[in-house]
């Protein structure tokens, strides 16, 4: 019996002394801790370079990185008034619009049909077929005062800095624009078919 009364008092001073150990550690990495943020504090208030690394960061200039990536392959945007872009790239003709860190990337009526064309309920099954299986969107629009239903594409991409490969991403996109309309037309040539 004296055994366990021995045994319950080492345990007793054990516990007693890792309590006191481990709160004198908790106290160094409390004051540690204390000590780096008020470091972090002092240096962040004094590098005013620093803060505006972190707001270029947050808030990119997307229409400068959209820039930068088609010069990269070899494009010559021009900045239009409203901040927008307009490119050639492989013969067409491409609208960029801003939006945040988006892009929305137009290729504008690359082609057209009449109102009244007995195909036009084909061509919107080969547009949606298409819209289904492409980044680009097709867009049809309502019919011009001389009766035209246009054909357009349409594509949002997001830009940021931290993307280490913007250029080829961007013409990586641009190269699905080609490839939406050789599905339209090939889902058309079908349907006719049928």
């Amino acid at each position: 019996m004296e055994s366990i009364y021995f045994l319950l008092g080492l345990i007793a001073i054990t516990c007693f002394l890792i309590r006191v150990v481990s709160k004198k550690e908790r106290e160094e990495n409390w004051a540690e801790y204390e000590a780096r943020l008020n470091a972090n504090e002092t240096t962040s208030d004094s590098s005013s370079i620093d803060e505006n690394k972190n707001e270029s960061f947050n808030k990119p200039d997307t229409l400068g990185l959209m820039f930068n990536s088609l010069q990269q392959f070899g494009c010559q945007p021009t900045v239009k008034s409203k901040g927008s872009l307009s490119v050639q790239y492989q013969g067409v003709n491409f609208q960029i619009d801003f939006i945040g860190m988006y892009a929305r990337v137009w290729e504008l009526m690359w082609a057209s049909i009449k109102a009244d064309d007995p195909d036009l309920p084909k061509i919107r099954e080969a547009v949606n077929t298409a819209n289904f299986n492409s980044l680009p969107t097709v867009v049809i629009t309502t019919p011009d005062e001389d009766g035209y239903i246009g054909l357009h594409s349409r594509c949002y991409l997001m830009l940021h800095p931290a993307n280490p490969d913007n250029a080829h991403y961007v013409e990586g996109v641009l190269l699905t624009f080609f490839s939406v309309k050789e599905e339209v037309r090939e889902n058309f040539q079908q349907i006719k078919t049928q």
